[in-house]
């Protein structure tokens, strides 16, 4: 029961986080908006200082340290974010299988070579620029995913 609700948390945690990125991408989503950001970045001595503010002023948001530093790598991610996919290799794939000892991320059942590779953080906010950003999964997990960002917590509540 404790891993249970301990797992909860950590999801809704990661929702609330990945909900104000997601906010914040879709408010600087235009080449003029990053240019911005990367100019706002460029002049400052302190990033995390810089995103805390921006969080604080454009979302009304205020966060801890450690959800700083992630958002760090997540801003950093969907300023460099290309807009093609890079193919992901079949060394790379066979590590995320065994990794993930053949089940689905998400639903855990079996999956194998020909299970989906989704973005844990969608290509549409981050690309390809997020380390360990991947997982494999089966094709109706895959489906109800898509780009949501609160599909852990759906998915611990039975609702995908």
């Amino acid at each position: 029961m404790i891993n249970d609700i301990e797992a909860l948390d950590s999801a809704v945690a990661e929702a609330f986080l990945l909900g104000k990125f997601k906010i914040f991408c879709n408010r600087n989503a235009t080449p003029e908006s990053k240019n911005r950001l990367r100019r706002i970045f460029d002049k400052s001595n302190d990033i995390g200082q810089t995103i805390e503010n921006i969080f604080r002023i454009e979302l009304n948001t205020t966060l801890s340290e450690v959800q700083i530093k992630r958002m760090i790598l997540l801003v950093k991610a969907h300023l460099n974010k290309k807009s093609y996919r890079r193919p992901i290799s079949k060394e790379y794939r066979h590590f995320l299988l065994e990794q993930q000892f053949h089940r689905c991320k998400l639903c855990t059942n079996i999956i194998d070579e020909s299970a989906h590779a989704d973005h844990i953080v969608p290509f549409k906010y981050v690309g390809d620029e997020l380390e360990n950003n991947l997982q494999l999964l089966c094709g109706p997990c895959n489906e109800a995913k898509n780009e949501n960002i609160d599909y852990q917590i759906r998915k611990f509540l039975d609702l995908i």
